[in-house]
């Protein structure tokens, strides 16, 4: 059963941020944003991209193993495989080598997630694996407080949330979202927690994890039509399979919204521009990979090819607003309308009933005559 579980989880929290030389292209272009980063329109490279930088870095730290840069990209490489006791060995043997501050903050920052992996896909039986890899992120972040434009602070925040909700006789569980509201507090700190969690998305496998697009719609957490995505992609999750790595009060029936939308009205329109969106993400990634395997399959790859994206149009992908502005003003309104209308209403209404106990008085009247 437990093989079971983390085959599901494989998949479901390969969440964290790791570092090689595409990390450095995401930070330096455009972040998607978080509906996009929710519904699935992130860039995913096919096995055989990674499969081809490994063997090609293999060969090159064959020729000099004095390249410390390289150690991230074969060991980034090896995780993206599955093989993350290969990806801690690659760091460990980094380890060795005379390093800049940066270069460090990048072996723990790496070493660490491989960490956290092995231990998720290893049944989650060992609690000393999982705390290895909290102080490698713990270290990470002294070294660089401020990596992954802070991304790393909710990386670290997820992991001490499974290690808090895995202990043996623990008997409080939080949802994630609780878990990062009480570690993260006051409004500013959401914005934050949403740069975090979209950051882990883009970088990691986390939009394939029901414990973190739930946390979008925590109440309390986030409102409007974001939560709601939240919530509508980690049910979708939990119904193809993917499972928490917490309580096991974490289902669909416990994704609330914490806003209005589910009492609103706005349920079907944003339902269908969710499917919409999520249609269209598809569409992205599979178009995506169907134009680098054709070019990875004829020996070529980015790394080495500066002219391997010449050809590619991506699909086009623009949200829509679901709700019209005129029903969005009534019922983002709706309670001001309640408190407005309610004297309105009773007035109205008494003067009905007054209006037909005359009526009645006076066929009672000419009944009695």
């Amino acid at each position: 059963m437990s093989v079971v579980v983390g085959v599901f989880l494989f998949v479901a929290i390969a969440s964290c941020c790791m570092w090689d030389r595409d990390t450095l292209l995401h930070d330096y272009k455009r972040f998607p944003t978080t509906i996009e980063a929710i519904v699935g329109r992130i860039d995913r490279e096919p096995p055989l991209y990674y499969q081809m930088r490994k063997d090609r870095v293999r060969r090159q730290l064959q020729e000099n193993p004095f390249q410390p840069d390289l150690y991230d990209d074969i060991a980034v490489a090896e995780s993206r495989l599955g093989n993350y006791s290969q990806g801690i060995r690659w760091m460990d043997r980094k380890a060795k080598l005379s390093l800049t501050v940066d270069q460090r903050y990048r072996l723990l920052s790496n070493r660490g997630t491989f960490r956290f992996l092995a231990w998720v896909t290893g049944g989650r039986t060992s609690m000393r694996l999982l705390d290895a890899a909290v102080r490698d992120i713990e270290k990470a972040l002294i070294v660089n407080p401020g990596a992954h434009f802070g991304r790393e602070r909710v990386q670290l925040a997820l992991m001490e949330w499974a290690r808090d909700v895995n202990a043996p006789g623990q008997t409080f569980r939080p949802s994630l979202g609780v878990f990062l509201l009480h570690r993260f507090p006051g409004r500013s700190e959401e914005d934050k927690i949403i740069v975090g969690l979209t950051g882990l998305i883009v970088l990691g496998e986390v939009w394939e994890s029901p414990d973190v697009m739930a946390s979008f719609a925590d109440p309390g957490m986030f409102r409007g039509t974001l939560a709601y995505f939240g919530r509508l992609r980690a049910t979708e999750l939990y119904q193809i399979g993917k499972r928490s790595l917490g309580p096991l009060r974490n289902t669909p029936d416990n994704w609330d919204v914490g806003s209005s939308l589910m009492m609103g009205g706005y349920d079907v329109p944003v339902r269908k521009e969710f499917r919409r969106l999520r249609d269209a993400a598809d569409l992205y990634r599979a178009k995506r990979e169907e134009f680098m395997m054709a070019r990875l399959r004829a020996g070529r790859h980015p790394d080495t090819d500066p002219d391997f994206w010449i050809g590619w149009t991506a699909p086009s992908f623009t949200p829509r607003d679901p709700v019209s502005p005129i029903y969005r003003h009534f019922i983002d309104n709706q309670y001001t309308y309640v408190v407005l209308g309610t004297p309105v209403a009773i007035v109205l209404l008494t003067f009905a009933v007054v209006k037909f106990a005359r009526k009645r008085f006076r066929v009672w009247k000419a009944v009695r005559r």
